[in-house]
């Protein structure tokens, strides 16, 4: 590696020092390749994500990571298997804040109902 940054704080914070010097040391066509271990540190939820990885893409770099074994290039809506990949990962992605919101308004619903008792 070239150069490591390596922000010393949670993915759901949006001060991300280290993660912005990464993107300005970044050098379009120079052919950076940015190494992430996980999906879940680089961005807070897929809309994040998918931002973030899309900056990376139109700096023209590419993106990988480690864990999931997926690699994004510069040209990635070309490429099908990562593409459908992520796709897959944002309908899932959507799927669980859904369920979540659910559960969330059954819960309000239930301590709503204990209160007027």
């Amino acid at each position: 590696f070239d150069k490591v940054f390596e922000d010393k704080i949670g993915s759901t914070s949006l001060d991300r020092p280290e993660f912005n010097k990464m993107l300005h040391y970044i050098e379009p066509n120079r052919g950076d390749h940015i190494y992430v271990y996980e999906i879940s540190i680089l961005g807070s939820s897929m809309i994040d994500l998918h931002q973030k990885i899309d900056v990376i893409r139109k700096k023209r770099a590419s993106l990988t990571f480690i864990k999931e074994q997926i690699t994004f290039d510069p040209d990635y809506q070309s490429r099908e298997a990562p593409n459908v990949s992520f796709g897959m990962m944002s309908i899932f992605g959507k799927f669980e804040k859904s369920l979540i919101k659910k559960q969330q308004e059954k819960s309000d619903a239930q301590t709503n109902n204990y209160r007027k008792d």
